[in-house]
């Protein structure tokens, strides 16, 4: 089926701010509309510029009024390698004239656009904004394969659309990685994840096959999820912890110790949008109260360097500003709130905010909205837009509910988390961008030193497997008596087996 047609937009006044929909209560930022969609049909090829238009025509189908107001754009990249942003090829499909915003190729960056958004109607900037994007990896893979050409693939770590391209640590793009990261020869998301579960085992003091058995158990309860949402979700499947856990020809080693159902699955179609108004305004449109869902704090942290400069390798304490900010901001604690969505690339981001709230894997209020990205589908960087307007549903099914979203990006140093309800909040809506924090992240960073030779103590290790040549190569990152560290590798085939 062609996508849903938008209804025609008309001009919300001189500036495309929303003429008559700023005033007093613009300070009150609020969801009023949100969908989320999956194209499984292999035969049907979209664009994620296709699939994104799809998502907000069916967003704005109960309000098409929204279109008619809409001023500003906010859309995560769509793939490190398009010419253009999503959010500007929205902005000329929608005629936005006004903010066409984009964000780095993160798992925060949806929280930190939905936070734009809620500034630009708070400051009335726009009477309405949208949140929108897409992947359209599984079309690009379909299409490739019949010889055309829709577009490029998401990121260079795609599973399904082309080979795995090693990434270019001179481009400026992934300083990121410059830390003891690089010299251990890490080049993708798996394998950086890999090196922090490495730590996590260390610290919980369980060998590699007891922990591959532990992170079994913490995403089997995410499959559970994904499988009450067979309309969306990628793999709609509960899976046991042994079937997880185990290594198989179908489910082959990517990076130690995760199996590939323990990966993020980028090579899907998924598109997710919401729009954002105020309170006010969603008066003056006619918007009834039980389809609104207020975000009631942000919270978002970026850390000093990669995790090599942590003192702990597999904790953040920018992460953890992030969530407390949210908290904080929204004046609520842990034990207030009934559900969560945890980023889930690998099962090292799951612990990394469990670890900061506290949470353990069987937590009754579940750790996921969606299914996690292994099993709903990884959408590069969209996947959150997804856990939003899950927390949207959520929110809207009882004013008691109160949800937390936690973004991870940036392999991992960017992070970011909002809390929600259906009820406005008793504080003023916040963004706390953490500044104060910067400071400590600086004066703890320790010192990487990628020339330096001797023994050292193991901090964190992966070995790299290749689809059809199995373990290729082996890192470690280590730390000298003075508290220095350096990076390693091997390609030797003997000891890399």
């Amino acid at each position: 089926m062609p996508p849903i047609p938008f209804p025609p937009v008309g001009p919300a006044g001189p500036d495309r701010r929303g003429v008559g929909l700023v005033g007093a209560g613009r300070t009150v930022p609020v969801i009023v509309a949100a969908a989320q969609l999956a194209n499984k049909d292999a035969e049907r090829l979209l664009t994620a510029r296709e699939l994104a238009c799809e998502a907000i025509a069916r967003a704005a189908a109960d309000h098409p009024v929204l279109l008619d107001h809409l001023a500003a754009v906010f859309a995560p990249p769509s793939s490190v390698f398009a010419p253009r942003t999503l959010a500007d090829e929205l902005g000329d499909v929608l005629g936005v004239t006004g903010p066409r915003v984009s964000s780095g190729f993160s798992g925060a960056g949806p929280l930190t656009l939905l936070a734009g958004a809620c500034e630009a109607v708070v400051r009335g900037d726009a009477g309405v904004a949208v949140v929108a994007g897409a992947v359209a990896e599984a079309s690009v893979r379909n299409a490739r394969a019949r010889g055309i050409d829709i577009g490029p693939q998401a990121a260079p770590w795609s599973q399904g659309s082309g080979a795995r391209q090693e990434l270019n640590l001179d481009d400026p793009r992934h300083k990121a990685f410059l830390g003891a990261e690089t010299a251990a020869g890490i080049t993708g998301p798996s394998d950086i994840f890999a090196l922090l579960e490495s730590s996590m085992a260390a610290a919980a003091g369980r060998d590699p096959d007891a922990h591959r058995r532990f992170l079994g158990e913490l995403m089997a309860p995410f499959t559970e999820v994904a499988a009450t949402r067979p309309d969306v979700a990628w793999f709609p499947r509960v899976r046991t912890p042994a079937e997880i856990a185990t290594v198989t020809a179908d489910n082959r080693m990517i990076a130690e110790p995760y199996p590939k159902l323990m990966n993020s699955f980028p090579t899907v179609d998924l598109a997710a949008a919401l729009f954002v108004t105020t309170d006010e305004t969603a008066d003056r449109l006619g918007i009834a109260a039980d389809a609104r869902v207020y975000p009631w704090a942000t919270g978002h942290c970026v850390e000093v360097g990669p995790p090599s400069v942590r003192p702990v390798f597999h904790e953040s304490a920018a992460l953890a500003a992030a969530i407390d900010a949210a908290l904080r901001g929204a004046e609520l604690g842990v034990a207030d709130l009934t559900g969560f969505d945890l980023y889930s690339c690998f099962p090292a981001a799951v612990q990394m905010s469990t670890h900061v709230l506290g949470l353990t894997p069987d937590d009754p209020r579940r750790l996921t909205l969606t299914g996690g990205l292994p099993y709903f589908g990884g959408p590069g960087a969209n996947y959150v837009t997804h856990a939003l307007v899950s927390a949207v549903e959520r929110c809207r099914a009882a004013a008691a509910e109160r949800v937390l979203v936690v973004g991870v990006g940036g392999a991992p140093s960017d992070f970011a988390a909002t809390a929600f309800a259906a009820v406005p909040p008793a504080a003023p809506w916040r963004l706390d961008r953490c500044a104060e924090v910067r400071a400590t992240l600086e004066a703890t960073r320790v010192p990487v030193d990628n020339t330096r030779t001797g023994t050292g103590r193991v901090v964190a290790a992966t070995v790299m497997h290749e689809r059809d040549r199995g373990p290729v190569r082996a890192g470690v990152v280590v730390e000298f008596a003075d508290g220095v560290r350096a990076g390693a590798r091997t390609a030797d085939p003997a000891l890399v087996a």
